[in-house]
């Protein structure tokens, strides 16, 4: 038993580290077109909701492969929660990089500009930067909620799949 428990265990958790990695690095690749490039509006919304899919995706299949490995809901659980932590983790991270990084660049980016313009705000450093804090918060529970959300449901699935294919 204790080996069965150990396998599931360690199949969750690389499940949750490779699927964690892929999210986080189209995570990066967000963060830097994003950030860097000067989208139109338009170029910007098919990012965003390109990036919306993704998030909604990859839970789901690190939930539903982690339990169809093992059968047991509880292994796409645990794959799901290393997605969203290691996901989060080098979003946040890349965020904050090309924020202080590139603080320069950013200063000049089109819609940054349009923004602060519309903030209110007289310094565009303090501005960025909570924009990043935001951005940052943002990412963690966003991460978090898509993950447990669709992420559980893939696990259920992934469950169900293999009790009915070991029926057979």
């Amino acid at each position: 038993m204790r080996t069965t428990q150990s396998h599931a265990d360690n199949s969750a958790l690389r499940q949750g580290l490779v699927f964690g990695t892929i999210l986080g690095a189209m995570l990066i690749v967000f963060n830097l077109v994003n950030n860097l490039a000067n989208l139109e509006t338009t170029g910007e919304t098919w990012l965003k909701n390109g990036l919306l899919i993704v998030m909604i995706v990859l839970p789901g299949l690190a939930g539903f492969i982690g339990s169809k490995e093992t059968g047991r809901a509880r292994s796409g659980a645990l794959a799901v929660l290393v997605t969203g932590l290691v996901s989060a983790v080098i979003g946040i991270t890349t965020l904050w990089i090309i924020t202080l990084v590139f603080m320069d660049t950013l200063r000049h980016n089109a819609l940054t500009m349009i923004d602060f313009q519309q903030s209110g705000m007289t310094n565009t450093a303090v501005f960025i930067v909570e924009g990043a804090l935001g951005g940052s918060i943002f990412l963690t529970v966003f991460s978090f909620a898509f993950a447990v959300g669709y992420g559980l449901l893939g696990s259920l699935l992934g469950a169900r799949y293999a009790h009915l294919r070991t029926r057979q």
